[in-house]
C-alpha cells in the first residue's frame, strides 16, 4: 500500500508596515524567505493608518 505524498505546508506571512504597496510586498517575501520558504504570488494588502501591510502564502515552510 503506497502513501500519498503530502503537500508541503504553508503559512501566512506579513510584511510591514510600510509607506507603499511595492514595499509591503518586499517585506513579506523577504520575511518568507528567511524562514526558508517560497513566496506564492497571492499577496493581498491592508492599509491601517499611513502603513502599508502586505500577506502573501508561505509555501514550503
Amino acid at each position: 500500500m503506497a502513501l500519498a505524498a503530502l503537500p508541503a505546508a504553508a503559512a501566512t506571512v506579513r510584511g510591514g508596515p510600510a509607506i507603499s504597496q511595492g514595499w509591503a510586498s518586499q517585506l513579506a517575501a523577504d520575511a518568507c524567505y528567511s524562514r526558508g520558504g517560497t513566496p506564492a504570488n497571492d499577496y493581498w494588502y491592508w492599509k491601517d493608518g499611513d502603513n502599508w501591510y502586505a500577506y502573501v502564502t508561505c509555501q514550503g515552510i
